[in-house]
């Protein structure tokens, strides 16, 4: 309303040029979107010139995680200038000034003794409610100068005064440090349950204030540096020139996984409860604690599937060990089992995980939980599809065998550390696995994992050339891996060849010496390494259109011919060689340098490739009918497992396999029989139509129809 008002003045006295709307920012509060006016008003503010270099120093002297969080104070700590410690609030915490307009002296008040030293009714002291506006309001104190009848000065405190004051206020530093009577106490935490108690709590005749402090670490987001962490530091500095914190992790914004601002009115904002119950609240700390301090985290119910699906991974093995644990046959487990004897696998998977204690360990200390996290994701992942899968027959094993029990105590062993490994980032898992595990073996171990020693490495146990040996066969598999996916050849399909040709002779080695293992694993029968490439690659040749078009014009067609006709790999080793190449084309030769000619090398016939790294690995993608039988077997294999669990059978269970297969599929079955059974725990096959009490299925297996039954064998 006051825009016509100027604009009519400005008209009165000739000076309006022009008068129209333009659209520009404005601001709104961010809570009630109500439009704010910004005004001139005269506010209290504390002069930082004199404290601000004895702050910087006692910044330097923090351990800041990231890095740049001490940066950041110090350019904060640079530039800052004097603090408004006054806002206009209906409540809030009182600042204690009375200015005399007479005298014009401030009286400031420091205790509530004080306060009713000073107040013209004492008693009115005595029935306030709270000491916060309003109701400070109305005591009024007599000017320690000249006795003149004062009121409180009507502003209230910046909430970072409040809050800065937190290392000295929580830990009763007036009353019983300092001895300052008539001072408020606190009411939270151990100090306030010793008042409760009648005692006052001190360690070796020093109050509670000097052996908590400073903090030892402290936490909150990259925005406090100039705000939280700032104001704790410029109390502390006052008052004892010192740091009130050792160190101090900050990390970046958290948003909703769509990456926008988290608010209630927006919709998006999810309630701790709420979060709990669908997620789980595990889930919650470890999405969290994978978080990176220097960029902003997102959080919400997608990442939380991402999470739950990892720790379903650890449950899945968890439940692997738990099945063959309860069997009748399952070896004795002791809480401390020596490591000597055992396999290389085991070894292996040992020596993985005290490195994961090493790394866990070194991390922790240096406040990098998302190393921590990231390491034990792969971890588990390692056990699950590299441990566990390669180690799943010796869990099958009847009777007392000593590679059985060497895995079943390993697995227990990795499981029971595991626990105590993520025990502080998954309190709850961690407390399920050990009560699970652990009471049951050693009825003298702590009754819970949270009062455990953090476990320690064991460095006889990190078999360094162990480990770099299977990262290598690793390599290789994976490699494998890709080069039949590459050729869309099925896992269970076997195939006659695994070239390698290794990045150096160490792997080489390596390859020979666990030559049972990749082969298993690659479900390949012959494994070849090579010394170089030649035998994996052939060399495509065609003539560089770009050079040889304008110099034979018309000719082109019968120079592309003549060079189809030579051999390509002479033609593709003479131009590595810089070396140029001959043509007959129309009873003339002609010849071509290296840069006239395009050369590939590409994967030989009959192989699929894959390199990286420095080594090379090709699958022979040829198949022979014995082949081709087998992977059918495989297949047929699979099926009847799934129809165990589809009949809910144990997994010691005795059954009978009927089927109808017909035409590859019946020879397979006919050829692998006795594997078949020695897999699937089957005692005979029937080929014919299943029985009634038979579980079944209708499959197709490679195009081949077939009708699967099993059932349950009683024990005699």
């Amino acid at each position: 309303e006051t825009a016509e008002e100027i604009r009519n003045d400005l008209e009165q006295h000739s000076v309006l040029f022009r008068w129209e709307d333009y659209e520009h920012r404005y601001p709104f509060c961010w809570r009630c979107k109500t439009p704010l006016v910004f005004r001139l008003a005269d506010e209290w503010f504390i002069s930082c010139d004199e404290i601000r270099e004895p702050m910087k120093k006692a910044s330097a002297t923090v351990r800041w995680v990231p890095e740049y969080g001490g940066r950041l104070m110090q350019d904060w700590l640079d530039n800052m200038g004097d603090w408004c410690i006054s806002r206009r609030r209906f409540w809030g915490l009182p600042l204690p000034f009375y200015a005399c307009d007479d005298c014009e002296h401030v009286t400031v008040v420091g205790s509530t003794v004080e306060l009713k030293e000073r107040a013209v009714n004492p008693k009115a002291v005595d029935a306030l409610p709270e000491l916060h506006r309003p109701w400070i309001d109305e005591i009024e104190v007599a000017c320690e100068k000249c006795g003149k009848s004062l009121k409180r000065t009507t502003e209230v405190g910046d909430c970072w005064l409040d809050a800065g004051i937190v290392p000295f206020s929580t830990l009763n530093y007036l009353p019983d440090h300092e001895g300052v009577e008539g001072t408020i106490r606190s009411i939270r935490g151990p100090e306030a349950e010793a008042d409760r108690n009648g005692s006052r709590r001190c360690v070796d005749g020093q109050s509670i204030w000097s052996n908590w402090y400073p903090a030892d670490w402290i936490s909150e987001m990259r925005e406090q540096i100039r705000l939280w962490f700032y104001s704790q530091l410029f109390m502390s500095v006052t008052l004892h020139n010192q740091a009130p914190y050792k160190s101090v992790l900050t990390y970046e914004e958290m948003r909703d996984e769509n990456s926008e601002p988290f608010s209630k009115s927006g919709g998006n904002a999810i309630e701790v409860e709420e979060a709990v119950a669908k997620m789980g609240a595990d889930v919650m700390p470890w999405q969290y604690a994978s978080a990176p301090l220097s960029s902003v985290f997102r959080f919400g119910y997608g990442p939380a599937e991402d999470v739950t699906r990892k720790m379903l991974t650890l449950w899945n093995v968890y439940s692997f060990f738990v099945t063959y644990a309860n069997l009748p046959d399952c070896p004795e487990i002791v809480p401390d089992a020596p490591v000597g004897g055992r396999s290389e696998l085991d070894r292996w998977i040992l020596a993985r995980l005290h490195g994961l204690v090493a790394t866990s360990n070194d991390r922790l200390e240096n406040f990098d939980a998302a190393t921590t996290v990231r390491e034990t994701e792969q971890f588990v992942d390692d056990l699950s599809t590299w441990y566990v899968r390669r180690s799943r027959r010796r869990f099958w094993k009847s009777g007392d065998d000593s590679d059985k029990q060497s895995a079943v105590q390993t697995l227990y062993d990795v499981l029971v550390t595991l626990s105590k490994v993520i025990a502080p980032i998954l309190p709850f898992s961690a407390e399920e696995l050990y009560q699970s595990l652990v009471p049951p073996v050693d009825a003298n171990a702590p009754e819970s994992v949270h009062l455990c020693a953090y476990p320690e490495p064991d460095a006889d146990i990190i078999d360094q050339g162990l480990l770099d040996d299977m990262d290598a066969l690793m390599h290789v598999v994976g490699l494998g891996r890709s080069a039949r996916n590459e050729a869309k050849m099925k896992v269970r399909q076997p195939a006659s060849r695994l070239l390698v040709r290794p990045s150096d002779a160490r792997q080489g080695e390596t390859l020979v010496r666990l030559r049972s293992q990749i082969l298993d694993e690659l479900n390949v029968k012959d494994l070849v390494v090579l010394k170089d490439v030649d035998e994996l690659e052939s060399f495509t040749v065609k003539p560089n259109f770009s050079r040889c078009g304008p110099r034979f014009g018309k000719q082109m067609n019968d120079v592309r011919q003549a060079l189809e006709a030579l051999d390509p790999e002479e033609v593709g080793a003479r131009v590595e060689a810089g070396e140029s190449v001959n043509l007959a084309v129309d009873g003339e030769t002609v010849t071509l340098e290296p840069e006239d000619l395009v050369v590939e090398r590409v994967p030989a016939e009959g192989l699929a490739v894959v390199s990286d790294f420095g080594c090379t690995v090709a699958v022979d993608t040829t198949l022979t009918r014995d082949l081709l039988l087998e992977g059918l077997m495989r297949d047929f294999v699979r099926q009847v497992q799934n129809l165990r669990k589809d009949a809910d059978l144990n997994v010691t269970d005795r059954i009978t396999v009927y089927t109808e297969a017909v035409g590859d599929l019946a020879d397979a079955i006919e050829v692998h029989a006795d594997y078949i059974k020695a897999e699937t725990l089957a005692v005979d096959i029937h080929i014919g139509t299943p029985t009634g009490a038979a579980t079944t299925v209708d499959v197709e297996i490679s195009g081949s129809a077939a009708r699967i039954g099993v059932t349950r064998v009683q024990a005699e």
